[in-house]
């Protein structure tokens, strides 16, 4: 029979567990996003996709307004 102590610790693994799966699913679901921008020549859409699976902040933004000043 398991103890209390380690009942919780398999529950902390399971949501560990469900939480990165999780992760990989959102990350599958922007990669097939940035597929679809490549296929169609959607260059924009394709760098914003890639720069949030990098990460990054959009940066078009900051970038025209850096040009201005």
């Amino acid at each position: 029979m398991a103890d209390e102590g380690q009942m919780i610790g398999e529950q902390n693994i399971t949501g560990a567990v469900d939480a990165i799966l999780e992760v990989g699913r959102q990350r599958k679901a922007v990669l097939e996003q940035l597929r679809a921008a490549l296929q169609s020549g959607n260059d924009l859409e394709a760098l914003n996709l890639a720069r949030q699976l990098c990460g990054l902040q959009n940066e078009t933004c900051n970038r025209a307004n850096s040009r201005l000043n």
